[in-house]
């Protein structure tokens, strides 16, 4: 897929210019990126970690490189104890560094930043982190100005979207249940047919806004009305070019997802995450 592409990429350019650094210096994948869930137009999010200030310059130099060739980079360089910091200061940091993923380099580094930034940001700030994302999907879900039923919507913040299941998950994952819709089934706190939904919504969504970066060339979210039947059409809904019933298909998919992932959002916030009961 394409976040393995940009994997032996970034990779290969590590080796060429943190030659003599490897053990000074750990790149990892961050955000949608650490989670492999790279869209076309996504920010490809990555964090140096290094010792001190080491090979402040040929980091500059391969992030410049990426820059000129036109890569839609979100970077960060920090040592893993300047990583806790900004995790403590600010939730969505936090989140991002959360869901990193090793690439190359140190292990060292990368078994310091696992204790001394994402571990203890677990043992000293992860029942406010759950709460902070509780309260955002309260937010999302319950805001009486938010409905499913738009007729344009946003795939990735819009109610009951993408964001709003990735909330579900960065919660489990903080409880430490797992991050992903297997371990939600594993545990025996939801059925089988509502884990499987919330999976194909996601799924669903994730094509979606994928189609919809191809089609538009840029980094939109927004399902907008004048783009419905090109993407209809490259989703497989149209039997002709003039199909126009392909864009009620379509919308009709995304209404039933939706309403799936609120019925499983409204069971998660009533029983305060617990699900059903294991006894």
């Amino acid at each position: 897929g394409l976040s393995a592409g940009v994997d032996s990429l970034l990779c290969q350019l590590f080796a060429e210019y943190l030659r003599g650094e490897e053990e000074n210096v750990a790149l990892l994948a961050v955000g949608g990126y650490g989670r492999q869930e790279l869209c076309p137009q996504s920010d490809i999010d990555i964090l140096f970690l290094r010792n001190s200030d080491r090979a402040a310059e040929a980091i500059g130099k391969l992030v410049m490189l990426l820059w000129d060739g036109g890569v839609q980079l979100g970077h960060a360089v920090r040592t893993p104890e300047e990583c806790y910091a900004f995790m403590e200061d600010d939730l969505t940091t936090a989140n991002t560094m959360l869901e990193s993923r090793f690439l190359a380099g140190s292990e060292g580094l990368l078994g310091r930043f696992g204790a001394r930034a994402v571990g203890r940001y677990r043992w000293k700030r992860g029942e406010a982190f759950i709460s902070a994302k509780l309260d955002l999907l309260r937010a999302s879900v319950e805001d009486p100005q938010r409905t499913i039923y738009v007729l344009e919507p946003n795939v990735k913040e819009g109610m009951c979207a993408l964001r709003d299941i990735q909330r579900v998950l960065w919660i489990e994952n903080m409880k430490g249940q797992g991050s992903t819709f297997e371990a939600l089934l594993s545990q025996g706190r939801f059925s089988q047919s509502e884990v499987r939904r919330l999976k194909e919504a996601y799924g669903f969504y994730l094509r979606l806004r994928c189609e919809l970066h191809f089609t538009n060339n840029v980094r939109q979210d927004i399902l907008a009305r004048d783009s419905g039947l090109t993407i209809a059409a490259n989703l497989g809904y149209a039997e002709g070019a003039e199909d126009q019933a392909a864009v009620e298909k379509l919308m009709g998919d995304y209404y039933r997802h939706a309403r799936a992932v609120y019925r499983f959002l409204r069971f998660y916030k009533q029983t305060n995450t617990r699900g059903r009961s294991l006894l």
